[in-house]
């Protein structure tokens, strides 16, 4: 079976910035998805430290 992954993520008509993020394993075992919790304080630091972190665990599983 073949699968295709995207993504996209807008910032909307509030918002300055974009906290969210997202990640897709190049083996398509798993995907992540990070919400930065717009309003609150580096909610973008966190969003991405969970991109860095998580698959890298997951990873260390195999």
């Amino acid at each position: 079976m073949k699968l295709r992954a995207g993504s996209l993520s807008i910032t909307g008509r509030f918002r300055e910035n974009n906290e969210d993020n997202c990640y897709a394993d190049p083996q398509q075992r798993f995907f992540l998805v990070a919400d930065g919790m717009g309003g609150q304080s580096a909610g973008e630091k966190a969003s991405a430290l969970a991109m860095e972190i998580v698959p890298r665990k997951l990873q260390s599983l195999d």
